[in-house]
C-alpha cells in the first residue's frame, strides 16, 4: 500500500488507470485474431533477443493506443507529435482514491506473510508448492472501501475523445460504461484462469489450499477489475491472449529468477493468515458507480 503525506492510505489513480488500460488492450485485441498470431509468431522468434522492457509497445501497445491522428475542428493537428500526445489514454482521467478511513470491517491495516505459490507434479498429480524463503511480510488492507474519480473527457463533439481518429479504424470505447464492462470481461477471463488453476493442484506438504479453492468456487467472477502488485502477470498483460507455451517463454525470459523445475508463475502471489494457512488471493475489486 502507499500513504500520503498525513500517513493515510490510499490507492494511486495511476494503479487504477494501469489496469484499465490493460482491460482495454485485451478487449481490442481480443477481437483480431489475426494479430494476436501475428504477436505471437514475433514472440516466438525474437523473444530471447527483444529488449524485454519494450516488447508490448514495439508488437501492439504503441499501435492500439498511440496510433491516432488529431483532428480538432476538422483540421488534422500537422507537425511533429510525440507517443504522449496521440495517446488516447489521454482522455481517461482517474484521481487518487479518498483516504481510506478505518470504518467498521471497512479498510482494515494488517500485515501479512505473502508467498510466491508454484505447484510440482508427482505421479501424474499436481501437488501445491508455496516459496516462503526468505518471508516477505507485507503492509496491505483487508475489505476497501475508498472513492475515487474516473472521467472520460467526451462531451459529446467537444470533448477530446472526439480528436482521436485511430488511423487503423480501431475503435475506443466511447464511455465510462463501456470502459467497466471491458474490465469486468477482462476481470472474468482472470477469474476463470485462476479458477483452473487452483482447481487443478492438489493439497501437499501441509499447505493446504480448500480456502482459495473456495474463494473460487463459483463459475462467475464477483468482481469486476484486479489491481496492484500481487495480481501476477495475467493480470498486468494481456498474457492470457496468447498459448500456453508462448506464456511460459514469456514468463521465464521476462521474470528476474528462473522457476527451476517448478511449474511457477513467479509473480502470482496469496497472503497467509495468522494461522498459517493459505487463505487470500490478493487484488480483486468490486467497482459501483456512484
Amino acid at each position: 500500500m502507499i500513504r500520503d503525506g498525513f500517513d493515510r492510505l490510499y490507492i494511486p489513480g495511476s494503479s487504477i488507470k494501469g489496469a484499465i488500460r490493460t482491460a482495454i488492450a485485451y478487449n481490442l485485441l481480443s477481437k483480431d485474431q489475426t494479430k494476436i498470431s501475428t504477436i505471437e509468431s514475433t514472440l516466438a522468434r525474437k523473444l530471447g533477443s527483444i529488449d524485454k522492457k519494450k516488447i508490448a509497445n514495439d508488437l501492439f501497445m504503441a499501435n492500439l493506443f498511440s496510433n491516432f491522428a488529431l483532428i480538432y475542428q476538422g483540421q488534422e493537428v500537422l507537425g511533429e507529435t510525440s507517443p504522449q500526445n496521440t495517446d488516447v489514454m489521454r482522455v481517461v482521467k482517474i484521481s487518487d482514491s479518498s483516504p481510506m478511513i478505518l470504518n467498521g470491517d471497512y479498510n482494515q491495516s494488517i500485515i501479512s506473510e505473502v508467498v510466491i505459490s508454484s505447484y510440482f507434479t508427482q505421479d501424474e498429480v499436481n501437488l501445491a508448492k508455496v516459496k516462503n524463503s526468505p518471508s516477505n511480510y507485507v503492509e496491505m488492507v483487508h475489505n476497501v472501501k475508498a472513492e475515487f474519480i474516473f472521467t472520460l473527457d467526451k462531451n459529446d463533439t467537444e470533448g477530446m475523445l472526439s480528436w482521436f481518429q485511430h488511423k487503423d479504424n480501431i475503435q475506443f470505447p466511447q464511455s465510462i460504461g463501456a470502459i467497466i464492462d471491458i474490465c469486468k470481461k477482462f476481470a472474468q477471463a482472470q477469474w476463470k484462469h485462476e479458477r483452473d488453476y487452483w482447481n487443478s493442484i492438489g493439497n501437499s506438504q501441509n499447505r493446504n489450499l480448500d480456502n482459495i479453492r473456495e474463494f473460487y468456487s463459483n463459475e462467475t467472477c464477483p468482481y469486476d477489475l484486479r489491481l496492484g502488485w500481487a495480481t501476477g502477470m495475467m493480470g498486468t498483460t494481456v498474457d492470457l491472449l496468447f498459448s500456453t507455451g508462448l506464456r511460459k517463454n514469456i514468463r521465464n525470459t521476462c521474470c528476474a529468477r528462473p522457476a527451476g523445475d517448478y511449474v511457477a508463475p513467479k509473480s502470482r502471489r496469496i497472503a497467509i493468515d495468522e494461522d498459517g494457512k493459505i487463505k487470500y488471493p490478493l487484488g480483486w475489486i468490486k467497482l459501483e458507480v456512484l
